[in-house]
C-alpha cells in the first residue's frame, strides 16, 4: 500500500539486508488531492548523515525511481542483491522531485536503518 506524503515530511525505513527495498509514495496536497507528476523528474542520495561527501547509494528517474505522474505516485527500488553489499547499519536521505519548468521540491527526509535478515538467502 502507498504511503501518502506531503513535502518536507519526514519519513523513516527500515531496510533488511539483502532484501528488496520497494516502498511507493504518493504525493497529495493538504487538501487530499493527487498532485500530477507527469514530466517531474526524482533523485534520491543516500549518504551516513546529511554532511557526509560519501554517497552510500543514489536513485533517479528510470534508475531505482519511477514516477506514474497522473496518480501522483513514485516508486524506489534497490534490488536485493545490491542491499545485500551495504555495509552500513544507519543512513540519512532525502528525495527531490523536479519539475519539467525546472522547480525543485525537497519531498521527503529522514532516515534509513538497515537490519540484518536473520533468513541468509
Amino acid at each position: 500500500m502507498p504511503l501518502t506524503i506531503e513535502p518536507s515530511n519526514e519519513v523513516n525505513f527500515i531496510l533488511t539486508r539483502g532484501a528488496t527495498f520497494n516502498p511507493e509514495l504518493i504525493w497529495e496536497n493538504s487538501d487530499g488531492t493527487v498532485v500530477n507528476l507527469t514530466g517531474y523528474t526524482a533523485r534520491m542520495d543516500v549518504r551516513a548523515d546529511p554532511t557526509s561527501a560519501e554517497l552510500l547509494t543514489q536513485l533517479l528517474t528510470g534508475s531505482g525511481i519511477t514516477i506514474d505522474g497522473p496518480n501522483g505516485k513514485i516508486s524506489l527500488l534497490i534490488a536485493s542483491a545490491t542491499t545485500k553489499t551495504f555495509l552500513w547499519t544507519s543512513a540519512a536521505y532525502d528525495l527531490f522531485l523536479t519539475s519539467g519548468t525546472g522547480i525543485v521540491t525537497a519531498l521527503i527526509f529522514g532516515r534509513i536503518i538497515m537490519k540484518e535478515a536473520v533468513t541468509k538467502i
